[in-house]
């Protein structure tokens, strides 16, 4: 057990990350370091106010070297140009980890790469997706039904208001494919989408809908 709490560890590293990352202070790039120093402040804020609305600002490392792994690796997605809207979700799942007591690097790791690299039109929709999953579940026990309802009340939703047809989105959910967030079966008429268990995973870590409502991008209704 160390003394160090998970806000401060993150605040002490994140401070000075163009060191923590081998950036010299002295480089001749000034525009770039200046800009990486914005990029790293950012990422800080966005993680210290994830362990903040999650109630574990205050909760003591258990592992060090497995927390600096961790907040190095944030901080590498924030270097490499990460999003906001990503670098929240890598926070809230930086938070759920540690809630349950699962904060180890090979856990993180297994999702960031992902979570770095999802447009905002992939976090739209597979947040809806597995939000009208949820909601469908409930009120029927028809697997194929489940599905073309969800199918129907997203297009429902999201055509024409974010995207021109339901090409658009189908179009989305072949790239999630590629990073193993769904899976594509043959089905009557081409293919059919469906969420993976590691989608499923995430999900429970960091919800997607949440991240974009903090950031200004969920539609209204």
């Amino acid at each position: 057990m160390t003394d160090n709490t998970l806000a401060q560890l993150t605040g002490n590293l994140l401070s000075d990350a163009l060191t923590l990352l081998g950036i010299p202070t002295n480089t001749a790039i000034e525009v770039f370091r200046r800009h990486l120093k914005a990029k790293i402040d950012e990422a800080r804020d966005i993680l210290l106010e994830e362990l903040r609305s999650g109630n574990v600002d205050s909760l003591h490392v258990a592992s060090e070297d497995e927390a600096i792994s961790i907040v190095y690796r944030y901080a590498l997605a924030a270097r490499d140009g990460a999003a906001r809207r990503n670098l929240r979700l890598l926070g809230k799942t930086i938070v759920s980890l540690a809630v349950r007591d699962r904060l180890y690097s090979d856990e993180f790791n297994k999702f960031a790469d992902i979570l770095a690299h999802l447009t905002r039109d992939q976090i739209l929709v597979l947040g809806r997706l597995y939000a009208l999953f949820r909601e469908e579940e409930q009120t029927s026990q028809d697997n194929p039904q489940v599905k073309a309802n969800v199918w129907k009340r997203l297009q429902d939703e999201l055509v024409p208001s974010q995207f021109p047809t339901a090409d658009h989105i189908t179009v989305i959910c072949s790239q999630a494919t590629g990073s193993g967030l769904m899976i594509a079966a043959s089905a009557y008429g081409g293919l059919a989408y469906r969420l993976s268990p590691l989608m499923d995973e995430i999900a429970e870590l960091a919800d997607f809908q949440d991240t974009l409502r903090a950031e200004g991008e969920m539609p209204e209704g």
